[in-house]
């Protein structure tokens, strides 16, 4: 590995607590002894790392403030930059009361025990590296609380933007989400970034008491040389419901993890997301639904649009235990592709261990309908519209599933953009 870990983690961790000092160790230690990733792994079949090896990576930068002007966004927002909060950009404005937003370094700031309690308890490090990688070089990110019987009725946007004029830059990001029993509230990442090469572990976990409803949603949108490695973790309490939509369209690689874990009776999770890859890119996702509580149910419905000589792996596991019975869970990959040079890798599966459930899942892949493009072409209606009709409708029943409208439409126009 080109860069001396340990020696750049010996720059963290000046003046915080003990107990984050000895997570941060702990995670370091599982990091150097698992090591990077490779593709003799299972889950990393597809996805080489060796554009995060080949670089000595810089952990500090002076971010740029951005500009004076309205980002777009309804409702509150934080925004960071490099890693580092904007306080300019940011607004939390209009937020009910029982509910706190506050970056990691303003909670350890304030002496709140909440991220020595949750913190690296959904997102387990002991057997996954980057996971380990992003708790010993953690810089900063949000933690959002909600109180119990408490409903925010506008979604909380945490942007996220990679503008360092120093390229090489690597930034390590943790958000915890957690809402208490019969909230409800709605959380939306945007991840952005410009210039040369940038490196992004994010990781953000989700918890839910008895009967919260969480939805979470993940935009990225990188620039062309940036590496993210993103992961999702959800613990989910007794009749909780969690839902998960993401866009992925930027950066070089982009893996996403996206793992739940219905731990009470009763939880419900709804996994969706959709992939639009050009030129060279490579945009992985990996989910794993864990049904380990009876009554539980899941959805999983993924669909990849692959141009030019892109790359989109697929890799979903549903779990059932042996006592988890009266479950239901279904998953469905599709992927459309447009050239010859693109390519799809997709693996879903079941692991089921008792005989009280209702499982089912599926996968394909192929081009468009030549019997649907000659229908529209007869009605005299253009190849390129007609192609790109047939797209849209591909991606739509992803789109119909987000339960907010502004996320709604922002990626809708985020794909009508990328199509055009």
């Amino acid at each position: 590995m080109a860069l001396d870990w340990i020696q750049a983690f010996d720059a963290f961790g000046a003046g915080e607590p003990a107990w984050l000092g000895n997570k941060r160790q702990d995670a370091l230690n599982r990091f150097t002894t698992l090591g990077m990733p490779t593709r003799k792994l299972e889950e990393w079949r597809y996805t080489p790392l060796r554009d995060v090896e080949a670089v000595d990576w810089k952990h500090t930068a002076v971010p740029t403030p951005l500009p004076a002007g309205d980002l777009g966004f309804t409702g509150p927002v934080l925004v960071f930059v490099d890693g580092l909060l904007d306080a300019a950009a940011s607004n939390l404005d209009g937020l009910p009361e029982g509910v706190t937003v506050r970056t990691v370094r303003e909670v350890l700031a304030s002496g709140d025990d909440v991220l020595e309690r949750y913190l690296g308890t959904a997102a387990f490090a002991d057997q996954r590296a980057i996971v380990a990688l992003n708790l010993a070089f953690l810089t900063d990110g949000v933690v959002v609380q909600v109180a119990p019987n408490i409903e925010v009725g506008t979604p909380i946007h945490l942007v996220f933007i990679g503008d360092s004029a120093a390229d090489d830059h690597a930034l390590h990001v943790r958000n915890l989400i957690i809402a208490g029993h019969h909230s409800k509230v709605t959380v939306i990442e945007h991840w952005r970034s410009s210039g040369g090469p940038k490196l992004t572990t994010a990781v953000t976990e989700v918890f839910t008491d008895d009967g919260a409803t969480v939805h979470h949603g993940k935009l990225g949108l990188d620039g062309d040389d940036a590496l993210h490695l993103g992961s999702v973790d959800v613990n989910a309490g007794r009749d909780a419901r969690v839902t998960h939509h993401s866009l992925l369209a930027g950066g070089k690689l982009s893996r996403t993890e996206i793992r739940a874990k219905l731990s009470a009776p009763g939880a419900d999770c709804g996994l969706y997301g959709l992939t639009l890859g050009r030129d060279r890119q490579l945009l992985d996702t990996l989910t794993f639904v864990d049904h380990a509580s009876p009554n539980g149910t899941s959805a999983q419905v993924f669909k990849s649009i692959l141009d030019d000589k892109s790359t989109g792996v697929f890799n979903g596991m549903v779990l059932v235990r042996a006592d988890a019975t009266g479950n239901d869970a279904t998953q469905s990959n599709k992927n459309l592709v447009l050239t010859e040079g693109a390519s799809a890798h997709t693996r879903p599966q079941l692991e089921i261990h008792n005989d009280d459930v209702k499982c089912s899942h599926g996968a394909t892949v192929g081009a468009l309908d030549p019997e649907q493009l000659f229908f529209l072409r007869s009605r005299g209606i253009p190849e390129p519209q007609a192609r790109l009709m047939l797209t849209a409708a591909f991606a739509h029943d992803v789109l119909e599933t987000v339960p907010d409208a502004d996320l709604r439409a922002a990626i809708d126009t985020l794909m009508q953009e990328w199509m055009a």
